[in-house]
């Protein structure tokens, strides 16, 4: 898996777009797409936090928080754990 082919999973099953992944939005229609993208990143990639925040233009703790925040929803939370397991089936 690439970090292209990552962003294209999440892309189409949230129907967002690149751009708005990389903006400051944090409107729940993207902040939550933007979790499930850096816990993919950070899951499947191996991929630092330091370079996650480079390539969504945010600080590297606000990703960790973020990553921290995500994994918890995909335990707890039904529709955040069908959401991460259809993104991994895709």
């Amino acid at each position: 898996m690439t970090k292209e082919e990552c962003f294209k999973r999440v892309c189409e099953h949230f129907d967002v777009s690149v751009e708005q992944l990389c903006s400051p939005s944090r409107v729940r229609k993207v902040s939550g797409p933007r979790g499930i993208l850096i816990l993919l990143l950070r899951k499947k990639l191996n991929m630092p936090f330091k370079k996650i925040a480079r390539i969504l233009n945010r600080k590297h703790p606000s990703i960790i928080e973020m990553a921290n925040k995500t994994e918890q929803r995909v335990s707890d939370l039904e529709d955040w754990r069908r959401d991460w397991n259809n993104i991994l089936d895709i």
